[in-house]
């Protein structure tokens, strides 16, 4: 029996969680309220993570003076430097509004003054906790079932879209901000491996040898 051609190793590869469908990212993002500080801030939080495949502790590390939109500069801890991400045009509308807001907000004393774009109520970053829990709740609020609503499965779903458009591993490597190409290789196995499941699924000759078919 032939071998797949092996892009990670094992351990990697298990370490990579499903990807959300549109349709569960359009049902989760649907559910934070627009009309208060704390729905519109996490909204762009989540919007920002399905744009740009940042982490979670990158994204809520983001000053107000690292977003000349369109670009976003990002402090990536784990590669000890700056890169910078280029967001939709939808993103930078989403980024735009939520400043008007924020902005607003300092103003009326909701939120402390602070260099942080997504900060908490006494200027400091939001805690990453936070975030998660709000997360969780949005799912749960959201009816989205089977499969893990957190940070880093927001994370592979930009990822596995950006291999399913064509991106190359190494273009791949330095959006996601990995050090190697080890965990992108990961990424990439995974969206190879739901390939192949859904060809294999389709196979007119596999379907031919169903005892099952009309």
């Amino acid at each position: 029996r032939l071998k797949p051609v092996a892009y990670a190793t094992c351990e990697s590869v298990n370490q990579v969680p499903p990807p959300l469908s549109l349709d569960q990212l359009h049902r989760l993002l649907s559910v934070p309220e627009q009309n208060i500080v704390a729905g519109r801030r996490e909204y762009t939080i989540i919007g920002l993570m399905c744009d740009t495949g940042v982490r979670l502790t990158e994204c809520l590390s983001i000053r107000v003076a690292d977003a000349d939109l369109p670009y976003i500069a990002i402090r990536c801890a784990k590669m000890g430097r700056q890169r910078e991400v280029l967001v939709s045009e939808e993103m930078g509308f989403a980024i735009g509004r939520w400043l008007e807001t924020r902005q607003d907000t300092i103003r009326d004393g909701w939120l402390a003054a602070s260099v942080f774009l997504f900060p908490s109520r006494q200027a400091a970053t939001l805690h990453r906790r936070t975030l998660q829990a709000s997360i969780k709740e949005y799912a749960a609020q959201a009816g989205i079932e089977g499969v893990r609503v957190s940070p880093h499965p927001l994370r592979f779903t930009y990822a596995t879209a950006c291999v399913q458009s064509g991106m190359n591993l190494t273009r791949l490597q330095f959006r996601l901000g990995h050090s190697t190409v080890t965990m992108s290789r990961a990424y990439v196995a995974m969206s190879d491996a739901a390939a192949h499941e859904a060809s294999r699924l389709a196979s007119p000759f596999r379907q031919l040898s169903d005892p099952d078919r009309g």
